[in-house]
Parts: structure tokens; C-alpha cells; sequence
């Protein structure tokens, strides 16, 4: 008796809501040999095991060009991590510094070599600490591939 179908709509009214936010604020100065670029990024999200991460971090890096084919960088951060349930919740800082340098050996052929100190420590009551060192040599070889339509 009725149009030929219904649309029938149910409310339910919202107890609470929430807001995932990630946030990256940087910026970089370029001078003729040297780039500096510094920032902020926080993010916090949610995980399907009732577990809330957060982590805010303060990073920093520089580039200097010596000549036309060496280019030394030096990089580090520090971050804040927060993780929190019901059962449980912990707090972790982490630092890490890494330098390293790049030399072009021909127009696409590069070799790479860096170090990496990284430490973590809990800010909670089990009070552990770790660090780690990371020392790397690479070597890249580019060719472009060129396309024709």
C-alpha cells in the first residue's frame, strides 16, 4: 500500500569520537654548499590490540658539499614514545646520530659510507636501556631509462 519501498533511517546518539592526529612541521635553508633542514612530526594512533601509540620527534640534519663530488651529511633525532592500555602503559626515549659521506666516482657511479648510533631507553619503572651501532659502505650505479611514446 505503500511507495515502493520504505527508507527507514535509525539514529544512535555518540557517547564519544576521537581524532587521529599526525603532524610533520619542517624546513630547510639552502645556502651554495650547505642544506640544514630541522623539523617536528607527532604522531598518535590506535591499534587493534586496545594499545594507544604516540611518538613526537625532533629531528635535525645537515649537507655540506665539499667539492663537486664529495658530500659529507650529518643527521639525528629525538623522539618521545608513549604507549598506553588498559593493563599497562610505558614511556620510551630514543636518540640516534648518524654521519656519512658520499663520493661520486663518475656521473653514475657513487660510493656511500656511514655510521649509525641509535640508543633507547624506558622512562617507566623497568628503567632498560639498549643501543646500537650501525656501519655501512654502498656502492649505487644509476642508468636512466629513457621512454619514447
Amino acid at each position: 500500500s505503500q511507495f515502493p519501498f520504505f527508507i527507514q533511517f535509525k539514529t544512535k546518539s555518540i557517547n564519544s569520537s576521537g581524532v587521529t592526529p599526525y603532524v610533520s612541521l619542517s624546513t630547510t635553508y639552502r645556502w651554495t654548499n650547505l642544506n640544514l633542514t630541522a623539523g617536528f612530526s607527532r604522531d598518535q594512533s590506535p591499534s587493534g590490540y586496545g594499545v594507544t601509540y604516540e611518538m613526537n620527534r625532533i629531528y635535525a640534519s645537515i649537507r655540506y658539499k665539499f667539492t663537486e663530488r664529495l658530500t659529507g651529511s650529518l643527521g639525528g633525532s629525538f623522539s618521545l614514545s608513549n604507549q598506553a592500555s588498559q593493563e599497562a602503559s610505558s614511556e620510551w626515549q630514543y636518540f640516534n646520530v648518524s654521519p656519512s659521506l658520499n663520493y661520486r666516482i663518475t656521473e653514475r657511479f657513487t660510493v656511500s659510507t656511514g655510521y649509525n648510533f641509535a640508543n633507547s631507553s624506558s622512562l617507566t619503572s623497568t628503567g632498560s636501556t639498549a643501543h646500537g651501532h650501525i656501519a655501512w659502505i654502498q656502492f649505487s650505479y644509476s642508468y636512466p631509462i629513457h621512454y619514447r611514446k
